[in-house]
This record gives C-alpha cells, sequence and structure tokens, in this order.
C-alpha cells in the first residue's frame, strides 16, 4: 500500500470479503492517510446497493486516482460490466469486452445475464 501512497493514489478500493483480508488492509490503507472503500463481494451474489456504493465510488473525481481490486479481478470485470450497462448505458457487447479485459471469467457471466434481467427498468 506504500507503493500506490507513493503513486499519489487516493483511494483504494476493495472487492474482497473480511474473510480474504479487507479488513486488514484497510486498516494500512487509512495509517497511509488514503480513503478505503470495501465492498465485500461474494461471488456471483451482487446486491443492487453493493453496485450503487461501487458507482458512487467511481463517479466521484475525489477518488482519483484509485485502485480497484479483489482477489483475481473477476469480481472487478463483473463490477464494471454492469456499472457500465446499467449506468453508463454502454451496450452489453461493449461492455463484456471491457469486463472480460479487466478479468471477468465465463463462470461469473451467467450470474450477471441474470442481474440485469432482475435489475433492470
Amino acid at each position: 500500500m506504500q507503493t500506490f501512497r507513493n503513486l499519489s493514489y487516493r483511494t483504494i478500493l476493495n472487492l474482497r470479503r473480511p474473510d480474504e483480508g479487507s479488513d486488514e488492509e484497510g486498516v494500512q490503507v487509512r495509517a497511509l492517510g488514503m480513503n478505503y472503500v470495501n465492498i465485500p463481494i461474494r461471488g456471483a451474489t451482487i446486491a443492487p446497493d453493493q453496485l450503487g456504493e461501487f458507482t458512487a465510488a467511481l463517479t466521484d473525481s475525489a477518488n482519483y486516482p484509485m485502485l480497484v481490486h479483489c482477489a483475481s479481478a473477476n469480481r472487478v470485470g463483473a463490477m464494471f460490466y454492469l456499472h457500465r450497462v446499467i449506468h453508463e448505458k454502454a451496450d452489453n457487447a461493449t461492455a463484456l469486452s471491457e469486463g472480460r479485459a479487466i478479468g471477468l471469467k465465463p463462470t461469473l457471466e451467467p450470474a450477471l445475464t441474470k442481474y440485469l434481467k432482475d435489475h433492470q427498468p
């Protein structure tokens, strides 16, 4: 985390759960004077309020530069995909391609399709 502080990052957004070390990371990040946002995502279980919190952090220019991470980038790719489709109105193919480039794995894609079906107006 010191490296990110030295590079002038303002915010770390972590999608890992407490059992994956997010609590310890939060202590480190705050001790370095950076903002810490933790949205603990469990696999394909993404709640609308979690996506809302992700979007709020992502669209707040005061958070930049910002590092967004999880353990494998799968959840990061998933959240960016949903954000792009729902909040930025990107077409599905483009957002899916971007999500995959970030780290979205095919195993999570059916759950995201269901999320969109259940949560889009």
